[in-house]
């Protein structure tokens, strides 16, 4: 008779996963007493539930060695802390970091905080309690939409007007090429009729959409139904080459510190160079650069400036340094309105690019740049008023060749304003009318 052993087979499954534990030095008792990560103080918040402020968040204190990722969610309502995501909110897309950028699509929502904690038991969820309510910090003290018929704006005082300093803004008339070789003539008038006689474009105008438009364009010879657009004066180089619309606020409107914005669509015409920028209030009296220039937008349709635009500042001590210059680029600029600002606190002035940040210049850096005992004014001119100047340029040492000169492909373009605003933020900004 042969007697037979039997064996009681083990599972597949956990033979495996000994096997694997082994291979990986982690003993079946020591896997046994692995527990999911636990949360003994909940991930939580700290900064300003404000527009344009960052907010941070800390892990909370945990046990179990987990790894943590992270999300954000703005909710419709406050609340503690949680394990699990409350009703009513929404995941904000890509914001995966322990800090987030509050922008305008969070007004008026609350925000939370969540850590994932992974081991190798598993993940386990905590949720920050909510931030207060998101404000805004801007208060809107001026603003000029550009509503109205087409036609000269009502707003603008053009030279065949009744004199009016209540007016925001006055038109200038000159040749003399703004010190940069450009090759327009600044009218307040008529730059293109039509074939009929009847006008084509002002040099500034609304186009009756709410829009203010700055057109550039070639002088056009008088014909039996309509003059000529060319001036009755020469531009500083001889003959001018176009006619084209600047306009600003100086003696008018001013503004000092703040939020300064403009919703612009710049031309893609060749050689345009339109600009959105400021003076300091005591020019021409204190000379250039003494008086400070703030250039919020720049652009230059050339080959070799396609799609940037440019933030910068002049003063004494560094004018025309790449310091005080930042270039960026967008590859819709020409076809799409974009929003560029210029956020100006006593400490510092930020220059933005449709609400975010893309280069900022601190007033700590600036006297760094300067001699020992340089005047202070002359150092950072910015603390005082500025006006500010909405201008279509042609050529110059921006937009054109050697000596300023245009493109022989150039016709003119247009520089379109949706509008302009000046807030105040966290109650600094001030307008000073004249």
């Amino acid at each position: 008779m042969i007697i037979t052993k039997r064996f009681r087979a083990r599972p597949i499954a956990l033979f495996t996963s000994a096997l694997l534990m082994m291979c990986a030095g982690i003993s079946e008792s020591s896997a046994a007493s692995i527990a999911l990560p636990s949360a003994t103080k909940p991930a939580r918040l700290t900064g300003t539930a404000k527009i344009d402020s960052t907010v941070t968040g800390a892990n909370g204190t945990w046990k179990g060695s987990p790894a943590f990722t992270y999300k954000w969610y703005a909710c419709s309502t406050s609340g503690s802390a949680r394990s699990t995501v409350p009703a009513g909110c929404a995941a904000i897309k890509s914001a995966t970091k322990t800090s987030f950028l509050i922008t305008t699509s969070q007004l008026g929502k609350y925000l939370r905080f969540m850590v994932t904690a992974k081991n190798r038991r598993g993940s386990v969820v905590s949720i920050s309690a909510a931030t207060l309510k998101v404000t805004s910090p801007y208060q809107l003290l001026w603003s000029d939409e550009f509503n109205g018929s087409a036609g000269v704006p009502d707003s603008v005082q053009t030279s065949d007007k009744t004199a009016d300093s209540k007016l925001p803004w006055k038109a200038m008339v000159s040749g003399w090429g703004g010190g940069n070789r450009e090759r327009q003539y600044y009218t307040d008038g008529v730059v293109q009729y039509n074939e009929d006689g009847s006008v084509k474009q002002h040099a500034v105008e609304l186009d009756g959409n709410g829009n203010l438009l700055l057109n550039a364009a070639k002088p056009q010879a008088a014909r039996e139904n309509h003059p000529s657009t060319a001036p009755s004066e020469n531009c500083w180089y001889g003959k001018c080459e176009f006619v084209s619309g600047r306009i600003d606020t100086q003696d008018r409107v001013g503004f000092k510190n703040g939020l300064l914005e403009a919703r612009v669509k710049v031309p893609a015409n060749s050689s345009t160079w339109p600009a959105f920028w400021m003076l300091g209030a005591n020019y021409p009296e204190v000379p250039w650069p003494d008086s400070g220039e703030i250039d919020i937008m720049e652009t230059a349709s050339t080959a070799s400036r396609g799609y940037s635009y440019f933030g910068s500042l002049h003063a004494p001590y560094f004018n025309g340094g790449t310091a005080i210059t930042k270039d960026a680029y967008s590859m819709d600029l020409y076809s799409s309105y974009h929003t560029f600002g210029m956020l100006r606190t006593p400490t510092k002035i930020e220059f933005r690019f449709d609400g975010k940040t893309y280069h900022t210049i601190t007033k700590a850096s600036a006297f760094l740049r300067a001699p020992a005992g340089a005047d202070p004014t002359r150092v950072w001119p910015f603390d005082q008023e500025f006006f500010m100047i909405l201008n279509l340029a042609m050529g110059g040492t921006l937009g054109g060749g050697p000596g300023g000169l245009v493109s022989t492909s150039a016709t003119g373009g247009t520089l379109a304003v949706d509008w302009v605003r000046f807030s105040s933020v966290n109650g600094v900004g001030e307008v000073i009318t004249h």
